[in-house]
């Protein structure tokens, strides 16, 4: 026999050895476990929890007026100009769940998927739902078929918006999502996607991308004149009460059909003080919180109501108390 046959016998050996002890040190490893803890033993699969992409989510809550958006961001040229309008949001955009116009950082604003879907049709005249996902999407066009350009074979239009609510139980995502068409088979959608970095909320995609995902489609409507939206046929007023720190909001709102917010400007419309504050369908009332008092104690506001139906129900001057 010769040395190297020896050698290779020797190893084998010495392999066969090692395969035993790691065996056994797996066993043993398994009793101690099953000893202290038997659950620690149960990885199979079918132990895993399901997986969801959480990649952004929305309210049902209004906009405001487009005198909040950061300078730079393009709030003209109609339908046609909806590419440059959505994409003049990037760097200007702060990805907030539920926010719908609140003032961020470094010159940003905060919105969510919804939020920025509808200041751009806003921007450009366009009719749209002032609402989230729920709203937008309900009573809407159910989608079958995707392509490039194309959903259930028709053209898609720019401002066409797309998505889900979270009551499609989505596989995937935990909430309702909604995207805007701005052409050449592309989708742009606030999310967050880009974390909560300033400004980092802009996300540009091929609408393929979610062709399992997609459920409807509203589609973009006759252009009308004008950015600050339709006015109802609703009035109001509102008054403050010192003592309890309420508003108290009169006029012939339909409770039935809409829900009501108002937002509480500077005299000026420049800065938000309060944004997107419900307004009770019982009493016409809206209490405020001492630090939302501070906010707007002694200043003259200016006051606008919106329904959810897209409507500027009005806006009013109030002096606040010190």
């Amino acid at each position: 026999m010769t040395s190297e046959l020896v050698s290779s016998k020797q190893a084998g050996k010495q392999r066969i050895l090692n395969a035993v002890l790691g065996l056994l040190l797996a066993l043993g490893s398994y009793a101690i476990l099953n000893t202290l803890n038997p659950a620690l033993l149960e990885v199979g699969l079918t132990n895993l929890p399901e997986a969801t992409i959480e990649i952004g989510g929305d309210t049902e809550m209004p906009i405001g007026d487009i005198s909040v958006l950061p300078s730079g961001i393009i709030c003209s040229g109609g339908q046609s100009n909806i590419p440059n309008i959505a994409k003049s949001f990037k760097g200007k955009m702060t990805y907030e769940m539920g926010a719908k116009g609140i003032v961020g950082p470094s010159n940003t604003i905060k919105l969510d998927c919804s939020g920025f879907v509808n200041y751009v049709l806003k921007c450009a005249g366009m009719p749209f739902i002032n609402g989230g996902t729920s709203g937008i999407f309900t009573n809407q066009e159910k989608v079958t078929s995707i392509s490039e350009n194309k959903v259930n074979g028709k053209e898609l239009k720019l401002g066409d918006l797309v998505g889900w609510r979270a009551v499609d139980n989505t596989p995937k995502y935990k909430y309702g999502h909604v995207m805007i068409y701005i052409g050449n088979g592309q989708v742009q959608v606030a999310d967050s996607h880009g974390g909560s970095s300033v400004g980092n909320a802009l996300g540009i995609f091929p609408i393929t991308n979610y062709q399992n995902d997609i459920k409807f489609i509203k589609r973009a409507t006759t252009s009308m004149s004008g950015t600050s939206g339709t006015t109802t046929t609703e009035t109001f007023s509102v008054s403050y009460n010192s003592g309890q720190k309420r508003f108290y909001f009169k006029g012939n709102f339909d409770h039935n059909i809409y829900t009501y917010t108002y937002t509480a400007y500077t005299e000026d419309v420049s800065v938000i003080l309060l944004s997107n504050q419900p307004i009770s369908k019982y009493n016409n009332s809206q209490p405020l919180k001492d630090d939302q008092y501070e906010k707007i104690k002694g200043k003259l506001l200016t006051i606008v109501v919106y329904n959810s139906g897209n409507k500027k129900v009005g806006a009013q001057k109030l002096q606040m108390p010190n």
